[in-house]
């Protein structure tokens, strides 16, 4: 009987599936593009990889949550900076730090624009910034204004001259010196590693961009998956990445930077919370599984987030077909 036994519990773990990745967070993963197919399949892959905890659900009931979450597998946290939940999960890692992807202290370091800048300083990856509009007189323009916080754009306005920005009745907490800039990426990274790369290309028909908006406006973008074997600058953004870890050691993130016209890579922003569809799912899932478990997914979950990946290709060279030629090298 033994034997029997045995031979079945091999059965079992050869079908077993995958394990699921478990995601604290603020509000639950749904999709949120005006294409319902790619809003389904954010869904699907959130069901079939993710377990999902929306923390408010759990504000005062600490002890379920922690009841719930397995720290023997992976957790994201995608919480708030400080409070109940960073308390948690900065307990919960103590004891578990391998299995926590993302601590609230590092998290806090990327919270606000004038943290982020005032921590790299003067490195030359990053733009000149000053904190006070008269300390902005001695900037070469243009000038890029900006809120501390915000995304999107929304706050954000472009100066030409000093005197148009003393002119301004805007509420800015930071001003950095413009770069002419020749294209515009995300890159969503593990760690040291590069999990894929997105160029930032604007919506043609919303002709909205930081020079052109109103500040109040979003600039509103297409995220075009780049094919790393096709990247020219894959060996400069790698670069990048472990150049962003030295300063702030978070392990989920993404890194916003711009390609100058001369070539040079500048980081521009760290996102320790980015918006996670269908596809960036889909890269994340494997890349966490790798590093936690020591071994890629299964060759049946391999083959159905390429799927999903190709879902995301395919929709979005067909809705935009002219922002994704633009792009410098899509899938």
């Amino acid at each position: 009987m033994r034997y029997i036994k045995l031979f079945e519990e091999f059965i079992l773990e050869a079908e077993a599936v995958d394990p699921k990745i478990q995601f604290l967070r603020l509000k639950k993963i749904e999709g949120s593009t005006d294409n319902e197919t790619m809003n389904k399949l954010t869904r699907q892959i959130a069901k079939r990889c993710f377990d999902e905890y929306v923390l408010g659900d759990y504000e005062g009931k600490v002890e379920e949550l922690g009841s719930l979450v397995d720290p023997s597998r992976p957790i994201i946290y995608y919480g708030t900076k400080k409070g109940w939940s960073a308390d948690f999960i900065e307990g919960l890692a103590k004891e578990n730090r391998d299995s926590v992807y993302n601590l609230p202290e590092e998290q806090f370091k990327t919270g606000s624009k004038i943290n982020f800048h005032k921590l790299f300083g003067d490195a030359d990856f990053i733009p000149k910034t000053v904190f006070t509009a008269k300390d902005a007189k001695d900037l070469n323009y243009p000038v890029i204004a900006k809120p501390s916080e915000g995304m999107s754009g929304v706050g954000i306005e472009k100066f030409d001259s000093y005197e148009d920005l003393e002119n301004s009745d805007g509420e800015f907490d930071l001003y950095s010196e413009c770069i002419d800039f020749e294209r515009e990426f995300r890159a969503m990274c593990l760690k040291d590693d590069l999990i894929m790369v997105y160029e930032r290309v604007p919506i043609i028909k919303d002709n909205k961009t930081v020079g052109t908006k109103k500040r109040d406006e979003e600039v509103s973008f297409l995220y075009v998956d780049q094919d790393l074997k096709k990247l020219p600058i894959l060996k400069e953004v790698k670069e990048l990445v472990k150049n962003f870890r030295k300063y702030i050691a978070l392990d989920l993130y993404s890194m916003d930077f711009f390609l100058d016209k001369e070539g040079k890579l500048w980081i521009i922003e760290g996102n320790a919370s980015s918006g996670l569809g269908s596809n960036s799912l889909a890269g994340t899932y494997p890349a966490i599984h790798t590093d936690f478990y020591g071994k890629e997914p299964s060759p049946e979950m391999q083959k159905f987030l390429q799927s999903v990946r190709e879902s995301y290709w395919k929709a979005t060279a067909e809705d935009y077909p002219e922002e994704y030629k633009k792009s410098l090298s899509p899938h």
